[in-house]
Order: structure tokens, then sequence, then C-alpha cells
């Protein structure tokens, strides 16, 4: 989570997704020597899509001793991220995603880490001081060590998978969710649109939910955008991306990386080796450009008292940049570890953030950790951040909350409890 940023995971109704499966999961702790050597992260893409079978074999066969980190999926309209370190195995994500998708994933690229002697590193090396990303999970900064990130390519020969899509029925019961309040929601006109266009880039509507479910914290919310708004009303909105967070609050002191040990469990949910899915839609068209979605486990200037929930978006203004009618939804479901509280203050937001750190060429893992680093020198020209649920407001989660926001989150107390 990156300071400017307020935090709070989006999401909106999909029936075509972009959908998205991490394991937020520091990478492996090897055994660093400060000073003395780097973590390598290499990207291997495949010719053609393999299964996660085949895409062990190619790429331990070209990297025998470094750690596989995560399997990229894509599948028609549905692309994703599955980490191995965050507690599934990856016999287990398959037939999950049999399951829930009704195909077999189909990889595109891996990603593995291995430690490297710093006389060695790349010349175009990214250096990450973010703890909890690489090795310990507090402490200073100083004891992480250098990362370099490099991409190659594996030829899939006889090993290709066919891309199938999963059914629509998948797909629509996965993005359901129709909340039902007795609040009365009036909607901040279409007309506001050039009333105040600082916020011509936001959604209108939000349904949100965090819920017990399956043995997980569940986060789920739904972003609807309509109107004529549109993250490309953003000024160089190519330029920026957005992030969709949701907060876990316990107020306890400090800030890390100087955290008491277990810290993260001190929630309703433990922002460690989490998974989620996020779709978009309207209906994802051949050709149209990878908005890169990310999962943001940078925390090293979080306090000791939130859990961040977030994932990001690399290009704002790809979002259903095809769509007529200017209407589309983004939801985002997120599985996390169950914690050791009963109950926790939430909020959260969807932020705007500069991705003019970062390359087109930048490796998925790295995006955690660039986006949002230049500041937003605009800024002035529209509001930042969608406020999605106000923390002031003090609603816990015990560990259930439903609600739902409207207006734009122009006035921040237009959210209303609705039945989970």
């Amino acid at each position: 989570m990156h300071e400017h940023t307020a935090r709070f995971l989006s999401t909106g109704l999909a029936a075509t997704l972009v959908a998205l499966t991490f394991a937020a999961q520091p990478m492996p702790a090897l055994a660093t020597t400060p000073g003395e050597t780097t973590l390598s992260v290499i990207e291997y893409e495949f010719t053609s899509p393999v299964s996660v079978e085949s895409a062990t074999t190619l790429a331990t066969a070209a990297n025998p001793t470094a750690t596989m980190w995560s399997y990229s999926f894509h599948n028609g309209p549905v692309f994703g991220e599955f980490n191995p370190l965050g507690g599934q195995t990856s016999e287990e994500f398959v037939a999950n995603y049999r399951d829930t998708y009704g195909v077999e994933p189909a990889i595109t690229a891996v990603t593995m880490v291995s430690e490297v002697d710093s006389g060695d590193s790349p010349q175009h090396s990214y250096s990450s001081s973010q703890q909890g990303y690489v090795g310990t999970q507090q402490g200073s900064s100083s004891t992480t060590p250098e990362m370099t990130f490099e991409a190659h390519t594996l030829v899939s020969d006889g090993l290709a998978l066919s891309e199938i899509s999963p059914s629509e029925e998948a797909v629509a019961q996965i993005t359901s969710y129709s909340p039902t309040t007795n609040a009365t929601t009036t909607s901040y006109a279409a007309s506001n649109l050039n009333a105040d266009p600082k916020r011509s880039w936001q959604p209108e509507i939000v349904n949100a939910r965090t819920t017990r479910t399956n043995g997980h914290q569940q986060f789920k919310i739904q972003a609807k955008w309509a109107d004529g708004h549109h993250p490309r009303n953003l000024p160089k909105a190519s330029e920026k991306g957005l992030e969709f967070s949701i907060n876990l609050f316990n107020f306890a002191g400090g800030k890390r990386p100087a955290c008491p040990a277990g810290f993260r469990e001190n929630f309703i949910a433990v922002n460690r080796n989490w998974t989620v899915v996020q779709f978009i839609t309207p209906a994802w068209k051949p050709g149209h450009p990878d908005v890169r979605v990310y999962a943001d486990y940078n925390d090293l200037t979080d306090s000791c008292g939130t859990n961040s929930f977030t994932v990001g978006i690399q290009y704002a203004d790809r979002v259903a940049i095809a769509h007529a009618a200017n209407a589309f939804d983004v939801t985002t479901v997120i599985e996390a570890p169950i914690g050791k509280t009963k109950s926790n203050v939430v909020g959260g937001s969807i932020d705007v953030i500069s991705n003019q750190s970062c390359t087109k060429e930048s490796v998925k893992s790295q995006l955690t950790d660039c986006m949002g680093v230049f500041p937003l020198w605009d800024e002035s020209q529209y509001e930042p951040a969608r406020t999605i649920l106000g923390a002031h407001r003090e609603w816990r989660a015990a560990p259930n909350l439903c609600w739902r926001s409207w207006g734009y989150g122009a006035n921040l107390n237009d959210t209303a409890k609705v039945t989970c």
C-alpha cells in the first residue's frame, strides 16, 4: 500500500472477465547476506500456453536452482496468476480452477526467483527496499537484499495447451450480487458529469461486502461506471493506474517495518497468502490491450494497525475501452486467511496513481513497487480518491459487513448497510 492512498478494494458486476488469482505472498526468504547477494526475479514466457505440469517441467529445466514463485494463466477472457507459496499446491489450484471455470488453466508464463552474486546482477536492475516482499516481515530495510528483474522466452513445442474460455454460467455465478437496502440511494445525477468534472473518472455506485466463507474471510466489491464516467476522463489517463483497496483497522501503534511479531494476524483476516479474482465487463474483445492487473503487497509504509488488501491496474485508460454504451463494471473477490480477532473497523477507496516509474516491459512482480512511486503532479484537476467507506463511520465487520456506497463518494456519509 503506497502511503499517499486511502485504500479500498473496488469491484463491479461482470459478464466477461479479466481474472487474477494471486496468493499475495512475500518472495521466498532465501539465505541472502545484505550487501553481498541479490535476488534475481526471472519471468519465463511460453511461445504457446501450456499446462501447470508442463510449465513446471520447462521452467525447472531452464533454471533448476530457482524457486517457482508464480504461474500466469490466460483462458479466453480470463487472465490471472497463481502463487504456489500461498498454501495451495499446484494440484489443488488446478482442481479448484476446473471446478470453478470448467476448464484447465492455460499457463502463459512463470516467474522464478533465485539468489545471485551482486557482481553478476543484470545491468538494468530494480532495487526493492520493501519488507514482506523479500525476506523477513519486519526489521530495517537495510536487511532487504537488492532485487533484479529479467524476462526470457521458452519454446512450448508439443506441450502447448488450447486456450478454452470458461462458461458464461460460471462467470455469472461468481459475479452475481444484488444487495437490498431500505436506505434511499439518491443518484448523483449524470448532469453532474459537467457540474463536477473532477469526479468524471469515478464509478457512481459500489456494492461491497466482507463475509466469513468456506474457511476464509471473503471481500467482494462491485464498482459500477455509467453516464459517461470513465477512467479515460483523467488527464493523461495513459500515464495513470488505479488501485482498489479494502482496509481493516485495529488502531495498534507503530509503523512498519518496526511492528511486533505476528502483527498481521491481529485482524479478522491476515494480509498474506490471499487469493483474488478480478472481472471487468463487458466482453473482452480480441486485440484489446492488457490493463495489466497486479496484487499490491508493498506495505512497508503502512501502520502496524492496518491490514490493507489492494489490487491495481497499470493502465486505467484501457478499462472497458471498447464499450459503446459507456457502462461497465469491475468486480473483485478476495479470499484471505482468517485472523485472530473477532471484529475490525473497515474502510477503503479506489485511488488514482502514477504508472510512470514502470515500463511496458516491467514484469508483473515489479508493479507492486514501481506503481505509485512518481507523484500525481496534476491531481488538482481531479479528485484522486473515490471513497467507498470512510473509517470515520466506525462500521465493524464481526466478521460480516455488507454495504452500498453511492454518489461517487462525494458525500462520505452516502453509504448504507445492506443485507448480506
